[in-house]
């Protein structure tokens, strides 16, 4: 009368199922207190990023804002390898991730290659800054247009983020 019986990876696969729902929910409430008394722009980057870093915590993690007026990207948000680093606005081009994030609208997975899938795209790393083995870039949309970017990769591992890691920061992004 109740069907079959799930087998034990069906068994398995729910409860892991349900606490990655949890923790997404778990985050997406962390942000959502953190930015309710926010005022300044900055301190909603430093909270959204120090929550992606506790989320991520061997991974990079970047915050791009694109100034569509000034024609310049900049960094308020950037994590690599346990440090925070400051990097100078750069000019918006049409060239590299940005770019490609700005002209598809959607979030660019890559996940093996790292090094030469961007610089297909024809991105070099900013000044200062490392390339990674896999990352995930999803962009921020308001007003219609790509205004910015959150990113999280990794020095370590290809194939580093899973299709969970990738719906959830999607889901902070919107």
């Amino acid at each position: 009368l109740l069907g079959p019986r799930p087998t034990a990876t069906a068994r398995g696969r729910a409860p892991e199922a349900e606490r990655q729902r949890s923790a997404e929910l778990a985050v997406v409430g962390a942000v959502q207190r953190a930015l309710a008394g926010l005022r300044e722009m900055q301190a909603v980057y430093d909270a959204v990023g120090e929550a992606l870093g506790r989320v991520f915590p061997k991974a990079d993690v970047g915050i791009r804002a694109f100034d569509l007026a000034a024609g310049l990207q900049r960094f308020p948000y950037l994590v690599e390898r346990g440090r925070r680093l400051q990097v100078g606005p750069l000019p918006l081009t049409d060239r590299g991730v940005s770019a490609h994030l700005r002209r598809t609208g959607q979030t660019l997975v890559i996940a093996e290659n790292l090094a030469e899938a961007t610089a297909a795209l024809g991105a070099a790393p900013p000044a200062g800054t490392t390339v990674e083995k896999s990352g995930v870039y999803v962009p921020l949309h308001w007003a219609g247009e790509v205004r910015g970017v959150v990113s999280v990769s990794d020095h370590e591992r290809e194939h580093a983020f899973a299709d969970t890691d990738v719906r959830l920061l999607e889901t902070l992004a919107a």
